[in-house]
Formats: structure tokens, C-alpha cells, sequence
């Protein structure tokens, strides 16, 4: 079942923001398989560099999301990653403060 910015707000339980080792500036669409135990199953990025695939895949991996239910039972949802960006600009953010000596 495909469920537009599922990923997000209330619905992600725990959250780790990926660690970014280069400074870039593109957007990272990223596709996400969530299984009926509510963990990220698959990852397909659309758009990024090797490294950032990395530090998003591993912090992806460690995301918990309230599962999605139908008829009282957790089903698989596929959907795009939007709250990933957040994610993603935070640890650029952080990786600028850091090259900058804050």
C-alpha cells in the first residue's frame, strides 16, 4: 500500500538523523518500505551520491514507525521519505557548524 509522506510526524516512533561526511546541496528523494513490524525494510534512493545513500540508509534502518493498520492488522506501506529531509538538512546543518569550528 503506498501512503503519501508516511514517514512523518506522529506516525515515526524514533528517529536517528544520518551522518553526513561531505557538505552537498542536492534534494534526496528517498523511497521507503515500512513492514507490518513497523521497521524500514527497503531503501531506493532516487537521486544521491554514494556517500549520502550510506549515512541515510544506516540511520533509515534505525527508524521505528507506528504501524499502519488495516482491519486491525499491520500491513506493509511503501512511501517517500519527506521527514528525511529534515533529517537530512539538520545534519548538514551540523556538519557546517562542525567544519566551521562551533
Amino acid at each position: 500500500m503506498c501512503i503519501k509522506d508516511y514517514a512523518s510526524g506522529e506516525n515515526v516512533v524514533e528517529r536517528v538523523d544520518p551522518v553526513l561526511t561531505e557538505r552537498r546541496f542536492n534534494s534526496i528523494p528517498v523511497r521507503v518500505i515500512i513492514d507490518a513490524n513497523a521497521r524500514s525494510n527497503h531503501i531506493h534512493f532516487v537521486s544521491a551520491f554514494p556517500e549520502q545513500a550510506k549515512g541515510i540508509t544506516d540511520a533509515l534502518l534505525q527508524w521505528r514507525f507506528k504501524p499502519h493498520l488495516i482491519n486491525g492488522r499491520p500491513v506493509e506501506v511503501e512511501t517517500e521519505s519527506c521527514s528525511g529531509a529534515r533529517a537530512v538538512r539538520r545534519a548538514r546543518w551540523q556538519l557546517a557548524q562542525e567544519q566551521a569550528g562551533f
